[in-house]
């Protein structure tokens, strides 16, 4: 990673670094460790900087001050997490997920969802999900079965923090459970579009989530298609639904990326244009030079809902945008 130009490092826990010698283990150090080397190799004059207090500016190494570099950060290899094991499932607050595979587990997190909302999500997600508890109003409750770390059977609760402001479109949902000892635990938090289309939808598959607390639901539209979305009410509802009835639903959606395609259209010429007008039964139409004039079609009015992303609440939305309006969710 450095062996480009000066390399920006911010937001990690650790530092995984190789040596040159495959048969080494790999070497893991934290920003303390960075920091009390990064004095030892770089001189006054060198482009090291700490930008501020999550951001480190980290210039190229190479030759002997990149074998310096591994002996110093050797002596100071965290070996314990070699053998450490990773987080329990039930924590679903900030980690990304990995898009080179397709299992669902590997999609029960919020990270991206913070992201459409706070301006810079790893720094700031911590103080909104404090707040979120701290500020946060009762709203709902149940008693269900769940798991954390073993399976449970208690009370779970549901709060909502709007900021303060009640008319707020977007809030923070927290679900909140007792562990075994009956200690509270912070199994999830989520921002959550209060607006949408109301639905009576039909169940007809529910993917619940490794927690017991959070899940996917995948309903029958009016229209016969299909539909699968995170409920973000499923800890307080999930006792009561059954696979074929129907139920109201509130559906709305944060969008992780928007932009405007630089495509209008697409339009059919020559033999292509002469193919389709015999398939809709139609003779094609010439110009003054006998040419085949272009079959064209606009796709300026279209309007698509395609779901065929890694997670499977994940969708592609197609349409004309009327109107844009700005809003004020949590400060932003």
């Amino acid at each position: 990673m450095f062996e480009g130009n000066s390399y920006i490092l911010q937001d990690y826990d650790y530092l995984v670094l190789c040596s040159e010698d495959k048969s080494e283990d790999p070497i893991f150090i934290d920003n303390k460790d960075l920091s009390e080397i990064a004095l030892q190799i770089f001189k006054n004059d060198s482009d090291f900087e700490f930008a501020d207090d999550f951001t480190i500016v980290f210039p190229k190494l190479e030759g002997n001050d990149w074998k310096h570099f591994i002996e110093l950060a050797r002596e100071k290899n965290h070996k314990e997490l070699l053998e450490a094991k990773s987080a329990a499932k039930t924590v679903n607050l900030t980690p990304d997920y990995d898009p080179e595979t397709e299992e669902d587990d590997d999609y029960q997190y919020h990270g991206n969802h913070w992201d459409c909302i706070l301006e810079n999500g790893k720094n700031e997600i911590s103080q909104a999900i404090s707040e979120s508890i701290e500020k946060g109003k009762a709203y709902g409750e149940t008693i269900c079965d769940y798991i954390l770390d073993e399976k449970l059977h208690g009370k779970v609760l549901m709060l909502e923090f709007d900021n303060g402001v009640k008319t707020s479109p977007i809030v923070v949902r927290s679900v909140i459970a007792a562990t075994k000892d009956n200690k509270l635990t912070l199994v999830s938090a989520y921002p959550v579009v209060k607006g949408g289309i109301v639905l009576s939808l039909e169940i007809t598959e529910i993917k619940e989530w490794e927690n017991g607390l959070e899940g996917w639901i995948t309903a029958e539209l009016p229209d016969g298609g299909s539909l699968t979305f995170f409920d973000a009410d499923y800890a307080i509802n999930k006792e009561k639904y059954e696979i074929g009835q129907s139920y109201d639903f509130i559906l709305g959606a944060l969008a992780y990326f928007a932009e405007e395609p630089e495509s209008k259209g697409f339009k059919f010429e020559g033999q292509k244009a002469i193919d389709f007008k015999e398939k809709i039964g139609e003779e094609p139409d010439y110009d003054e030079e006998g040419n085949v004039k272009p079959v064209e079609f606009s796709t300026a009015s279209l309007c698509a809902f395609l779901q065929a992303g890694h997670a499977p609440d994940e969708a592609e939305f197609i349409t004309t945008v009327d109107d844009v309006k700005t809003v004020i969710a949590l400060g932003h």
